[in-house]
């Protein structure tokens, strides 16, 4: 067995997702059900996610991903369309020894 499923209480804790597409609605919408602080970082977000910042359900860094965006996170999710950016972000959270999803 390579992965391990895990339950983890987010509560309040940072919880970074990279993508504004529909993967990452998606994602966003559990984490927001787990209570995570949540941060959402990129250029544009679907409709759904839209809807939920404007309902301050989370912070949005309107932009492009940067690695200092990550700092002090206890989760990272990687959502894009992009295969090279998730990569990115997989291995920007493992140098700082933090939690990601890729996907």
């Amino acid at each position: 067995m390579e992965y391990l499923p895990l339950f983890v209480d987010l509560r309040s804790r940072k919880a970074v997702l990279v993508g504004g597409g529909d993967v990452a609605a998606r994602k966003a919408e559990l984490l927001l059900k787990a209570n995570a602080a949540l941060v959402v970082i990129s250029p544009t977000l679907n409709p759904l996610l839209q809807r939920l910042y404007e309902q301050n359900a989370f912070e949005w860094i309107k932009g492009e991903y940067h690695s200092a965006h990550i700092e002090k996170a206890y989760l990272v999710i990687a959502a894009t369309d992009n295969p090279s950016l998730n990569e990115k972000v997989f291995h920007d959270a493992e140098s700082q020894h933090t939690l990601c999803k890729c996907g």
